[in-house]
């Protein structure tokens, strides 16, 4: 991931990223989220973005999507 996550020189103020068929199981389709499925994700993202400069806004599972919108810290 962090080789995919690179921002270089540039600092963008708002980061979505976007997994797709993260968890097509039965309970994904019937309780559209699943904690224990988006946290390891979720590390990796932080791991892969500077954390100092951004803050995670929202995270959202839909089926197999999983959703995340960091936004750059002096703007929250």
């Amino acid at each position: 991931l962090n080789d995919w996550v690179r921002l270089g020189n540039s600092t963008p103020d708002i980061i979505a990223l976007s997994f797709q068929e993260v968890d097509m199981s039965t309970g994904a389709i019937l309780w559209t989220e699943t904690p224990l499925k988006v946290a390891p994700w979720e590390n990796a993202v932080r791991l892969a973005l500077p954390a100092a400069d951004y803050t995670l806004i929202v995270s959202k599972q839909l089926v197999g999507m999983l959703l995340f919108i960091f936004v750059r810290n002096s703007l929250v």
